[in-house]
């Protein structure tokens, strides 16, 4: 009785639910917060990245991706451009910090960017499972 409350093994156990669940869950809320502005509202959030090459590549990741790993299609692809993206945000913007030390100000989100790396790199080895543009392709 304990083992199988300790295992959930209670409920069914469904990959593909939880691919689904992970990819809407972790790209509507970069989108939403990340890509949204910088693909609509590109001249406000480019003084913070500068209007270069760089701002581009992270409005791509930001903007295109998420949607693409949303609805499954191109999954892993995608998830590995925005896994290259966040850790180099996490380096440059965060200086690989995970929890505000002393100088606070200037890291905040580092716990963030690592979970989402953590969710990029999940959707990069498993896909986007059944629930996915790419699961019906693959049939």
């Amino acid at each position: 009785m304990i083992k199988k409350l300790l295992l959930f093994k209670f409920a069914p156990v469904n990959v593909d639910a939880g691919l689904l669940a992970l990819r809407i869950i972790a790209c509507a809320s970069i989108f939403i917060k990340h890509g949204y502005p910088k693909l609509f509202h590109f001249s406000d959030a480019a003084p913070f990245i500068g209007i270069t090459l760089t701002a581009l590549i992270a409005a791509f990741g930001d903007g295109i991706c998420t949607v693409l790993m949303f609805f499954g299609l191109a999954t892993r692809w995608a998830a590995l451009y925005m896994f290259c993206v966040l850790s180099v945000a996490w380096g440059m913007a965060q200086h690989f910090a995970f929890m505000p030390g002393p100088d606070a100000a200037l890291v905040t989100h580092g716990e963030m960017i690592v979970a989402y790396c953590a969710s990029m790199l999940l959707l990069v080895f498993a896909g986007g499972g059944k629930y996915s543009i790419d699961g019906l392709l693959d049939k």
